[in-house]
């Protein structure tokens, strides 16, 4: 980078810390001194510092919260980057937890057009489609396939490099977005000592509106789960929007909302986790059927917004108790 590049970087930082400051009667000097000063003494950026409300923390509270400097750096060294791979491709992953995933799925460039005919017979005519080296929801698509379009659906697709999978049925006490599967992030941290998964924290991600993925990058509202007994404790939390009590999309008072099939998600959480000991930092993404929650993906390299901005905060110290055993 030039330092011209720098120069337009810091002018950007110092018009929206400028703009924060004056429209929540905050002196714009003193913020812009403290977010400069916290970025150099806590590698605290600047979305962490605003949405996630860092510039409010005591010097204490600070130390305590995981800004993304030391997440570069955990994820570094220790996540292991032989193994990654089967959390960032979706087909190593789908693979890999076969028997946690709940849904059939087919490979593009692997499936003929037999397959993918008996494929949409099977599961309907409407079919999610993910790119394979993505994550967040990212690329994430919904097509409609019938008798009149199934083989020019089949040429595009097997052009691209994508996975097909059947449209889940989620329970109907998480249908909150009109059509987004909405799901659970858990972090989880692996303790090499102990040969043991925890569980940091758990999210309910809810999608509004027409949505097909339920983050808050989308849109969506996250709200924090109590991760031993599965009841919203927390207002929700989105990039437009914070203390979302009620949901939009449904009218329905979220704080004490009991989730279903609690103590088989958490069992999912752990057993998943313990089967990659050497990715020990993960966010995982779980969706809950009528019958269960099933794995929708992993993360070596999970967001922080669920984790530091949603409810409870604090969790770096925590971390790396587990990771430095």
């Amino acid at each position: 980078m030039t330092i011209g590049d720098y120069t337009k970087g810091l002018r950007k930082y110092i018009t929206c810390f400028r703009d924060f400051a004056l429209k929540n009667s905050i002196n714009p000097t003193a913020l812009i001194a403290d977010g400069i000063w916290c970025w150099f003494r806590y590698g605290c950026v600047l979305n962490q510092f605003i949405d996630g409300k860092f510039y409010k923390r005591k010097g204490f509270e600070r130390k305590r919260i995981l800004t993304y400097r030391k997440w570069g750096k955990l994820i570094s060294k220790y996540n292991d980057k032989d193994y990654i791979h089967i959390l960032q491709n979706k087909i190593d992953f789908n693979k890999y937890y076969k028997d946690y995933i709940g849904r059939d799925w087919l490979y593009s460039k692997e499936m003929n057009i037999s397959q993918f005919e008996e494929f949409v017979r099977c599961h309907g005519e409407e079919l999610f489609v993910k790119p394979i080296d993505d994550n967040e929801g990212h690329g994430i698509r919904i097509i409609n396939v019938d008798k009149g379009n199934i083989n020019s659906a089949f040429s595009k697709l097997h052009n691209e490099e994508v996975l097909i999978e059947e449209r889940l049925k989620q329970h109907k006490d998480m249908m909150f977005g009109a059509q987004s599967v909405n799901t659970i992030r858990a972090y989880t941290v692996y303790d090499k000592k102990e040969k043991k998964a925890y569980i940091l924290k758990t999210t309910l991600r809810a999608g509004i509106g027409d949505a097909i993925v339920d983050n808050s990058h989308s849109g969506g509202v996250s709200y924090e789960v109590d991760k031993g007994l599965g009841i919203i404790i927390s207002s929700g939390w989105s990039h437009s929007k914070g203390d979302v009590m009620i949901h939009p999309s449904t009218n329905i008072f979220m704080p004490g909302y009991q989730l279903p099939h609690w103590s088989k998600v958490t069992s999912l959480i752990v057993k998943a986790a313990e089967m990659i000991p050497n990715v020990q930092f993960i966010g995982w993404d779980v969706a809950i059927k009528e019958d269960g929650p099933v794995l929708i993906e992993g993360n070596h390299d999970p967001d922080l917004d669920l984790l530091e901005f949603v409810g409870s905060y604090g969790y770096y110290h925590e971390i790396m108790t587990h990771l430095k055993n």
